[in-house]
């Protein structure tokens, strides 16, 4: 139950019990972003800690939800994390600006913003390892590369890719529901043509 406010602006008669009327709203952030009134209540912000975790709930939700794939697009990626949690807008441009020097030509830019992604799936999988796809990603890129196990788990205790037991107990999986679908297939397509043709 509510504290009741017994002061000047105290609220009468009022049935609503809603927490939107606890919380600031978009409008009233954006304006205070405008007039500068948020120097004074910093708390209000986001920071960084607490965008943070938005990201790694909005990936998390996005891969294991959703069951969506990466997304390594830097304007796709951007707009997703918007949709998913509109408290992460303006986050990706705060990463990007912080990382990538304005120095730099605009195709390094547009290359830079695509490291900015992986960094991104990086620091929500330290985060939650659950939101590991990148990592696997990384990992199979390794394996099909050629890369011994060593160099695998190498580069997994470095936090950049899965370990190589993962990656190959993922490789196992793929190949089994590969073969059971072209199993399906015959069974229902080339039997049926063959028993009325």
């Amino acid at each position: 139950m509510p504290t009741k406010n017994f002061g000047p602006c105290s609220i009468i008669d009022c049935t609503n019990t809603d927490i939107k009327f606890r919380t600031i709203t978009e409008l009233s952030y954006e304006k205070c972003c405008m007039k500068k009134t948020l120097e004074a209540y910093s708390y209000l912000e986001n920071t960084f800690a607490s965008s943070v975790d938005m990201l790694t709930k909005a990936l998390y939700f996005q891969q294991r939800r959703k069951c969506t794939g990466l997304e390594l697009d830097p304007v796709n990626f951007e707009r997703i994390i918007k949709t998913i949690n509109s408290g992460l807008k303006g986050f990706f441009n705060y990463l990007t600006n912080a990382i990538i020097s304005k120095e730099h030509s605009a195709y390094n830019i547009s290359e830079a913003k695509k490291s900015v992604v992986g960094l991104c799936y990086l620091i929500a999988g330290l985060r939650n390892k659950f939101v590991n796809w990148h990592k696997l990603e990384v990992g199979l890129y390794l394996r099909a590369s050629g890369a011994t196990w060593e160099a695998i788990d190498t580069m997994s205790s470095l936090g950049y890719s899965s370990c190589a037991k993962t990656v190959d107990m993922y490789q196992k999986k793929v190949q089994k529901e590969y073969s059971a679908k072209i199993e399906h297939y015959f069974l229902e397509h080339v039997i049926l043509n063959y028993i009325f043709v």
